[in-house]
């Protein structure tokens, strides 16, 4: 093989992986990143980025994806003959949503983990330099006035109950973090950083195994400033997952770890933030949908009145109304997933779910806690965050299948090269 032959592979590499941290972070930006994901435009557009990729790249349809479709295509048929109200837009945006986080796993494969794991690190480190800026005298008024107007949208937000915050596309200048410090990142406020700075240090286990790591620490450190008490609850099964092999072998270990449980439960009982706030989220459940309970509460309403087949996402909750209130709100996503596509499919959701990460575990030899430990974070946080549906939680529904294609760090797409993966 000649140098030129040579170089010629190292820069079809090298656009390959920049293609593929482009497509993860424009599906983790339609996900939740304020700048990006309030319209449907920017799905619209990043789909069509996928698309172009996926057949320049040649990959294809696999079982999985056909069968993932068929199954909402059975549910939506049947919510549409029970309550009508049939729109195409709707309609078509759950598989515009579908196909565009099975090409982005279809391009990039395994190195989806890697790529996620760069970009969150990126945005970590980026958010705690204007999250330290923030303290500064005046800094609002810049932040907000200046720095959040450098780069409007090109689009209006389709609903006028959600305005777009002012941010400067990596970073969100929300509202708490001026009246409470709180870390927002990028996202739409600082409970949605901590959903994916968790998947983050999940992922982050397959390559650093260690916990004290420089992309750990940042992490970490990111998520102690997002205040946000699904993250610490989550944050907390994380902790007792990476320690727990070491607690089984060494008696001072399990002591030390026991005090530390103790410990853990007194600043949950000490720290209002915690206690207090899950305390006030539960009492004001009949109050709003501003609370998690409250919104879990009302959305039960609507699973008991269809609980096989749920009540879609064309409207008929609401009777078809168009207008938007907050009695609309609604922020868990646990119930949202129940009251949307009923329970037989959200069980079929969420154990493909802990597929992905059985997956990961298998392919990458992890311990055998891993999905069950990701899988209660992932539910943790899904109660505090509407995370399932969006592009980003689709890809969980496609790991699997392409997880068993490469089975080992070998067969990573990145040193195939350009060639198309194999289909299960």
């Amino acid at each position: 093989m000649n140098k030129q032959v040579i170089l010629n592979e190292k820069k079809n590499v090298t656009n390959y992986e920049r293609v593929g941290l482009l497509l993860v972070f424009l599906l983790l930006a339609v996900s939740g990143m304020e700048y990006f994901y309030r319209s449907q435009y920017n799905i619209l557009i990043s789909f069509f980025i996928a698309s172009f990729f996926f057949f320049r790249y040649k990959r294809k349809i696999n079982k999985t994806f056909s069968l993932v479709v068929l199954l909402f295509l059975i549910v939506e048929a049947f919510q549409y003959i029970l309550f009508g109200g049939f729109n195409m837009w709707t309609f078509s945006g759950s598989y515009i949503r579908l196909f565009l986080a099975f090409a982005v796993i279809a391009i990039v494969g395994q190195k989806f983990l890697t790529y996620y794991v760069k970009i969150m690190y990126f945005l970590a480190v980026v958010s705690l330099i204007f999250y330290a800026g923030s303290f500064l005298p005046g800094a609002e008024n810049f932040y907000v006035n200046v720095l959040g107007k450098l780069i409007p949208s090109p689009f209006s937000i389709e609903n006028d109950f959600y305005k777009q915050m002012p941010n400067i596309i990596i970073f969100n200048f929300e509202d708490t973090l001026f009246t409470e410090n709180r870390n927002s990142g990028p996202f739409w406020e600082p409970g949605a950083f901590a959903v994916f700075i968790l998947i983050a240090l999940l992922f982050n286990q397959i390559k650093e195994k260690k916990f004290t790591t420089k992309k750990n620490i940042i992490f970490i450190i990111c998520l102690i400033t997002t205040f946000s008490t699904a993250g610490y609850l989550a944050f907390f099964i994380f902790i007792v997952y990476i320690n727990i092999d070491v607690v089984r072998k060494n008696i001072l270990y399990s002591t030390v770890f026991i005090l530390i449980l103790f410990s853990s439960f007194y600043l949950y009982k000490s720290i209002p933030f915690l206690k207090d706030k899950i305390e006030n989220n539960i009492n004001i459940a009949d109050e709003t949908t501003g609370s998690r309970f409250g919104s879990a509460q009302a959305d039960l309403v609507y699973f008991i009145r269809s609980p096989i087949v749920g009540m879609g996402r064309a409207g008929a909750k609401n009777d078809f109304k168009t207008d938007f209130t907050q009695e609309n709100h609604r922020n868990n996503g646990i119930f949202i997933l129940l009251s949307t596509y009923g329970l037989p499919f959200t069980i079929v959701y969420i154990y493909l779910v802990f597929l992905s990460f059985s997956a990961i575990q298998a392919a990458f030899h992890l311990p055998k806690l891993y999905p069950f430990a990701a899988i209660i974070i992932v539910l943790i946080l899904a109660f505090s965050q509407a995370l399932f549906l969006k592009p980003f939680l689709n890809t969980f529904l496609f790991l699997p299948s392409i997880m068993n294609t490469t089975k080992s760090n070998k067969l990573s797409p990145l040193k195939l090269g350009l060639k198309p993966l194999k289909n299960p």
